[in-house]
């Protein structure tokens, strides 16, 4: 962004901030006993340097059960003020390798760790909370300043941050500021009223719109928009929603403003918000003079119970527009101070579609879904995954006509249209087709015999339309004589009598199979024998003797 002389002006009201923050300041000492509290925010100070308004002094002491705050070993851990920047930045501690432990109740913090030096590049510093790190490798040049931001959760009663340094241009981290809050599933915001800015009004005087990329962990309601104002910001402000794609869900404009401090207006309708999605929350600043803080989303983002703020490098953080529109732009990972008011009245919208399932084709298969939360009337609608559909009920029945694997989803729709949806996996198993085999015989031996299925059925239908194969082992070997063909019937021939087994498969066509066997009866072959030779005077009677066999029926 194109700032005349931005620096210059925010070195000079950061020195402003800082007399009159050390003129209210509060000196708390390290070693007094001290109520447990739930939430902490520890300027990290030397003896004698100017403690930031809203913190409290921590000086490098050592962790006691008195107060409740220190390090572990201040072996090696030191404070160091470079009498410039302001109260919070000016001073810090340092050291190669430390663990900073706070008494807090059991439960789930933010936590926000300050790191950088008003005077000296500090590099490959590394934190963790509660063994899970947060940042690895941070450096921070001569007077910029980083926040390392996490939640975690306690259940020990003790919180616990380590900070290291790995080496480099300065061996040692510089850690400017710890705050520990706990987490209030039902905050509105992302930031608190008491939150501010480093700056509060840049130098920019340009028509600008300035907002944050957030998400919701849930699905929910914007009710409007908020911006942290600075006296110099001037004119009509307008704020706005936007989805990813840029199209603008929602306008507002600010009335009955105060002259400095968190500004907010309402949307004539909530706007519903889906979970995990990235929403654009901005507004217009006509005359520039907006609040901004740099490298605020460099390293972490902001989580306020549902609500986050992914840092910059992963699409999140604060954006811009010159002369308005959908902010898309990004500048040193900066925060413009823009925040949402969300509605956590309402329940979240849930829908279950019941335990993963399985059954046969062709066999009905019911649903037990469940819905809750949101504002009602709830909707109703199935999509069963095989192109059929049905709506208005949460125990739906439905038949599958083929095997295989379908995803059933019921999705939930409440009265501001909030979506939600889950879905249920229903396998659908092949049932095997079945027939009759049967033959033509009686036969002769050597004579042909015709093997033949009939009344062919399966109960699903895209497998009868489809056809079925059919497979022939005309001696029962086990091994098939004729192997998956498309005619149904086939002719072999024995040469020798007896009953002969011929086994046949019918096959549809997923593999499901069923055997069958039909017997053939073989009649030997026909003979004739018409007697012995014979003599005979002429005029006499011959008498013949014959005799036959073999054969099928009356020969």
């Amino acid at each position: 962004m194109n700032w005349t002389n931005i620096f210059a002006q925010m070195r000079s009201e950061r020195g402003r901030e800082t007399r009159a923050r050390r003129r209210a300041r509060l000196r708390i000492d390290p070693l007094e006993v001290r109520v447990v509290p739930g939430a902490m925010a520890l300027d990290m100070d030397t003896a004698t340097s100017p403690t930031a308004v809203g913190y409290s002094r921590e000086r490098p002491v050592k962790y006691s059960a008195t107060n409740h705050a220190g390090w572990q070993n201040t072996t090696g851990i030191g404070a160091m003020c470079r009498l410039t920047g302001n109260a919070l930045v000016r001073d810090f501690h340092y050291g190669r390798d430390g663990t900073f432990l706070a008494d807090v109740p059991n439960g789930t913090y933010d936590v926000v760790i300050g790191l950088g030096d008003p005077a000296a590049k500090r590099d490959f510093m590394s934190v963790w909370a509660e063994g899970t790190r947060l940042a690895a490798d941070v450096t921070t040049q001569k007077n910029q300043f980083f926040e390392v931001r996490g939640r975690v959760t306690v259940t020990d009663g003790q919180l616990t941050i380590q900070v290291s340094d790995a080496g480099g241009t300065t061996p040692t981290f510089a850690v400017t500021h710890m705050r520990f809050t706990p987490v209030d599933p039902s905050a509105q915001s992302l930031w608190p009223d008491t939150a501010t800015p480093a700056t509060a009004s840049v130098p920019d005087t340009a028509n600008v719109e300035v907002g944050v990329r957030f998400q919701s962990d849930v699905a929910g309601l914007v009710k409007g928009v908020r911006f942290y104002k600075g006296s110099a910001n001037t004119g009509t402000h307008v704020g706005h929603l936007w989805d990813a794609n840029g199209n603008l869900l929602a306008t507002a404009t600010f009335t009955n403003e105060t002259a400095t401090g968190w500004q907010q207006v309402l949307f004539d309708t909530p706007v519903p918000i889906q979970a995990n999605q990235t929403y654009t929350a901005s507004y217009v600043a006509p005359n520039g003079k907006y609040a901004f803080d740099s490298n605020y989303f460099t390293l972490s983002g902001v989580m306020s119970g549902s609500l986050k703020v992914l840092p910059t490098y992963l699409g999140g953080g604060g954006t811009y527009q010159y002369g308005g529109g959908f902010p898309t732009q990004t500048y040193q990972d900066g925060n413009y101070w823009v925040d949402v008011i969300v509605d956590t009245g309402v329940a979240p919208l849930t829908a279950n579609a019941g335990p993963d399932q399985t059954a046969d084709e062709a066999a009905t298969v019911s649903f037990a879904g469940s819905a809750g939360g949101g504002t009602g009337p709830l909707s109703y609608h199935w999509d069963f995954g095989d192109g059929a559909t049905v709506d208005g009920t949460l125990t739906p029945s439905h038949t599958y006509a083929d095997n295989g694997t379908y995803t059933a989803t019921l999705t939930v729709t409440d009265a501001n249209n909030l979506v939600t949806s889950d879905a249920a996996v229903v396998t659908v198993n092949n049932v095997a087709p079945t027939a009759t085999l049967s033959n033509n015989g009686p036969v002769n031996a050597n004579a042909p015999v015709t093997i033949s299925f009939a009344s062919q059925n399966d109960v699903s239908a895209p497998d009868q339309a489809a056809g079925f194969k059919y497979s022939f082992d005309f001696d029962n070997n086990g091994i098939w004589d004729l192997t998956d063909v498309t005619t149904a019937s086939a002719s072999t021939t024995f040469s020798t009598a007896g009953s002969k087994t011929v086994k046949g498969r019918i096959k549809d066509k997923d593999g499901g199979f069923t055997d069958y066997t039909t017997t053939v009866t073989v009649n030997g072959p026909v003979t004739a024998n018409a007697g012995p030779d014979q003599s005979a005077n002429e005029a006499s009677s011959v008498s013949f003797t014959g005799t036959a066999g073999g054969g099928t029926g009356t020969l």
